[in-house]
């Protein structure tokens, strides 16, 4: 994921404690409808979000960092985020995602100075959830294939392979609380085009990389409308810091 869309992967880490399945899929049940027509995140993190009149993300700055925003612009077949310094001139990296009929992404480039720029397709099911990722540096042949799983409208799992050597890259294992509806989603962040969020907020996620297993666990606190204002987070059994939610 792009370094614009952390705060949506966070949210698609938020998952349910369904059943792990072995190919991709459609979800394994059904779920209320999550309210994210009107709600926005205004910040979190460090991050402020601004939309546009149509509820898609425009802008979003950053509190500590050398591009200081970046900002969007949208056609009817593209989405473009450009970094932006913080004496206001473009700081030469971004991303331009390629949309398509169905209003999803089919791919994006990933420009980052001094870097070759990175291609990467995406394939969705008929949930409309991002199932598959190919990545590349430009020019270059696939090198990286990412699948995702679902069960009962969240993420189960993904896995990434080296096409070149067939060897998982990564194993990630998600878990969610089934009793709270994503909030978080990306459609929260308004960004639509990157496929349905997860139904369920985030609890627990379990990465494996080659001599390396990573376990987060999330836990929230909650304002009087029920949306998560501030999430608790630990690091293989250690705590590591909070982010707190704020919304328009």
């Amino acid at each position: 994921m792009k370094k614009v869309l952390v705060p949506a992967l966070i949210s698609c880490l938020l998952f349910a404690c369904g059943k792990h399945n072995d190919k991709p899929g459609n979800p394994g049940g059904t779920t209320d409808p999550t309210p994210t027509a009107q709600l926005r995140v205004k910040s979190s993190d460090g991050f402020t979000y601004v939309y546009d009149s149509l509820g898609r993300l425009s802008k979003y700055l950053y509190s500590n960092s050398l591009p200081a925003r970046t900002e969007y612009t949208y056609t009817a077949t593209t989405v473009t985020g450009t970094d932006f310094a913080t004496n206001g001139n473009a700081y030469g990296g971004g991303v331009i995602y390629t949309i398509g009929s169905n209003g999803l992404a089919t791919s994006d480039k990933l420009i980052a100075s001094l870097m070759t720029p990175v291609i990467t397709t995406y394939t969705y099911n008929a949930e409309r959830q991002l199932v598959e990722e190919i990545a590349n540096e430009e020019g270059k042949a696939p090198s990286v294939r990412t699948i995702h799983y679902y069960s009962r409208g969240n993420m189960d799992s993904v896995k990434s392979f080296s096409l070149s050597t067939g060897t998982m890259l990564t194993y990630i294992r998600f878990e969610y609380y089934t009793d709270q509806p994503n909030l978080l989603s990306q459609e929260n962040y308004g960004i639509s085009y990157l496929g349905a969020s997860n139904a369920n907020l985030l609890k627990k996620y379990v990465q494996i990389e080659p001599g390396d297993t990573t376990v987060m666990e999330f836990t929230y606190d909650f304002d009087a409308q029920k949306r998560p204002v501030t999430s608790h987070q630990v690091r293989n059994g250690a705590p590591f810091g909070d982010v707190t939610y704020t919304y328009y």
